[in-house]
């Protein structure tokens, strides 16, 4: 939604919807027309600003759709919200609000996907 990232952060709410593939489901209500349309061609991506209104109709392809998020913030940084998130450290030293995670060793690192899914029940503990 164009200029929804100068606004204030709207309510996101749970959903049981099995359509929505993120981790609860989150949506936005009363969005209203004023989206603009992006289609992506295949190996296409799109970054956008993290308080960006936006949503994706169905996958209607035989290829997966895969959804990243990155947050880069400087070290010193201090989180306020609870539960604390984690983080891998790109440079410096973070200050202790944040659990570290640490530098996967091989690909499918079995100690990292343990590490990720214990950040992800931290933060999501119904999931």
């Amino acid at each position: 939604v164009l200029g929804s990232h100068t606004a204030e952060v709207r309510e996101h709410l749970p959903t049981q919807d099995p359509d929505n593939l993120l981790l609860k489901g989150q949506t936005i209500q009363n969005v209203g027309e004023a989206g603009v349309a992006l289609e992506l061609s295949p190996g296409r991506i799109s970054l956008h600003h993290i308080g960006a209104i936006h949503s994706s109709g169905p996958n209607t392809s035989a290829e997966r759709r895969v959804g990243i998020a990155i947050r880069y913030m400087a070290a010193h940084v201090n989180q306020s919200l609870s539960p604390r998130d984690s983080v891998v450290v790109v440079r410096g030293s973070p200050v202790v609000a944040y659990e570290v995670e640490r530098e996967p060793k091989t690909d499918l690192d079995e100690n990292a996907q343990i590490s990720h899914a214990k950040a992800v029940q931290r933060v999501y503990p119904d999931s």
